[in-house]
């Protein structure tokens, strides 16, 4: 279990340069042709998908033995990691104000990015669910 905790913890770490590439691209690529709305919709996609890649080869190894709770236990912990970095960043580095943070989150605004999220609850899951 220690080794599995250790490659979650660094499965995380290795997604942030991951996803700073993938808001590179968005900003120079795709969003002067659709937009900043739809592209941040559409760079939602590939931080699901480069996630999902970077788990399973991460933790394949090591997450045979994990029962569903734990595997729980640690896609909610991805999740909370997350948001606590980024409402730090985006307010204390950014300099967004928490409403404008708060509204990245509202789905029914067509915000996906909570997708990402639910995503990284169901990841350890998935990989599990892959390798068996």
């Amino acid at each position: 279990m220690k080794e599995l905790i250790s490659r979650s913890t660094l499965t995380w770490i290795l997604f942030t340069p991951i996803a700073i590439l993938n808001g590179i691209i968005r900003e120079t690529t795709y969003k002067n042709l659709v937009g900043d709305f739809a592209a941040h919709q559409i760079s939602t996609i590939p931080a699901i998908i480069a996630f999902l890649v970077l788990a399973y080869f991460m933790l394949r190894k090591s997450i045979s033995i994990a029962t569903t709770s734990q595997l729980f236990l640690i896609g909610f912990s991805w999740f909370i990691v997350t948001i606590i970095f980024e409402f730090t960043f985006g307010h204390f580095m950014d300099g967004n104000t928490w409403q404008s943070l708060l509204n990245d989150y509202n789905l029914f605004q067509g915000r996906l990015w909570v997708l990402f999220l639910i995503n990284e609850i169901f990841t350890p899951y998935f990989v599990k669910k892959i390798i068996n």
